[in-house]
């Protein structure tokens, strides 16, 4: 069976730095991210 998706949850303390590394050494894709202090969903 191949993984088709991947949705981690993670808890960093810099984000920017993080989801760049997860873009651009992993290529993964940015699709959604919750912004801590209003708790709302941000997608791409």
């Amino acid at each position: 069976m191949a993984l088709e998706k991947l949705a981690p949850n993670l808890t960093v303390e810099d984000v920017n730095r993080t989801v760049e590394f997860y873009r651009e050494v992993l290529e993964f894709e940015f699709v959604m991210g919750v912004i801590e202090k209003i708790q709302g969903i941000v997608t791409s």
